[in-house]
């Protein structure tokens, strides 16, 4: 009887692949590692049953402010912004993330208004420890991002190219997949910014843990100190990670945030 490694919901579980039933042969484990593509999953937000629990099994849902509405995503649900609202996920308060990083999401920018929106993040600029944005820039096509750790306190690790950067600009009106990775152990590229399956920037000036800030996670804005900044569309499997996604995780997290089926094949 083979077993093929996979994550599940922590808990106790009992398994058993075909070729066991015959002979009653069953393993039994508790499962200490999450769903999804990597290791230590702190949250997912896939929105697929039209609400903001997180589906990773820590218990961390978002709490919409303003209209809570959802729409077609990129794979089954999204929630819809309107450029007024926002989740907000509490539990995020003071986390430690530690000095290895990833957040994975899918994000359709309805139109062009001219202003500079979050689409996820801990805080704005020095406030938090990790965004992703998008600027008005080219047309409103500008993407970037970054992190703050304990040796740099520089947020801007990834600019759109119209913002002097090198990531390649995300037309409006359409779905673009952002990855942005921290591996704190590498001396360098530890800080990667993946757009559609593409790497795009890579940064060596940050080292250490990730900084520790009183704020939640936000979905749909920039994040505290702005009070302006909402997302304007569609954001989908929002997915955030302690652990750094390398090239070929980020390619199975653009065909499928659950990654592949072959991981549990057999079983």
């Amino acid at each position: 009887c083979t077993f093929y490694e996979t994550q599940v919901p922590q808990g106790d579980y009992t398994f058993c692949c075909s070729s066991c039933w015959g002979s009653g042969l069953f393993l039994t484990s508790a499962a200490v590692e999450l769903v999804g593509v990597l290791p230590r999953m702190a949250g997912w937000y896939s929105f697929n049953d039209d609400d903001a629990t997180d589906k990773s099994g820590n218990a961390r849902d978002g709490v919409w402010e303003g209209t809570e509405d959802y729409g077609v995503g990129k794979f089954g649900r999204g929630a819809v912004f309107n450029g007024r609202s926002r989740i907000i996920v509490d539990a995020f308060k003071n986390f430690e993330w530690g000095d290895k990083f990833t957040v994975s999401l899918w994000f359709n920018r309805a139109g062009c208004d001219g202003n500079y929106q979050g689409i996820s993040s801990t805080g704005y600029g020095g406030a938090g420890a990790w965004e992703v944005r998008m600027g008005r820039e080219g047309g409103c096509t500008a993407v970037g991002g970054g992190v703050l750790t304990d040796g740099n306190s520089d947020v801007w690790d990834a600019l759109g190219a119209s913002q002097g950067g090198s990531v390649l600009a995300a037309a409006t009106d359409e779905w673009h997949h952002v990855v942005m990775t921290y591996d704190g152990s590498l001396s360098s590229g530890n800080v990667a910014f993946y757009l559609d399956n593409v790497g795009q920037a890579t940064r060596n000036d940050d080292n250490g843990n990730m900084v520790v800030v009183d704020n939640a996670l936000y979905i749909g804005h920039a994040g505290p100190p702005k009070t302006n900044e909402y997302f304007t569309g569609t954001i989908d499997e929002v997915q955030v990670w302690q652990a750094a996604a390398s090239d070929n995780d980020v390619g199975m997290l653009f065909v499928d945030p659950a990654g592949s089926s072959d991981n549990i094949e057999g079983c």
